[in-house]
């Protein structure tokens, strides 16, 4: 899965690692700090919007396949 775009490869990191991180420590840690939930909610979400940002934002000229047909 691992690409040649390390920007790629970071915001996937962080949209996976973030609510990972967040509930293992809801388990393991009891007063759960709100700062280590709010840098990682901010982490999810620049994640988030790198992985949007980077999509195609429009199809090929020679692109004719409209797609799943069903």
């Amino acid at each position: 899965m691992l690409g040649h775009d390390p920007l790629l490869n970071l915001a996937w990191g962080l949209v996976g690692v973030a609510p990972l991180l967040v509930l293992v420590l809801l388990v393991l840690v009891r007063p759960f700090p709100a700062l280590v939930g709010q840098v990682a909610g901010a982490a999810f979400l620049a994640g988030l919007g790198i992985l949007v940002w980077r999509m195609p934002h429009h199809r090929d000229e020679d692109d004719d396949d409209p797609g799943a047909v069903v």
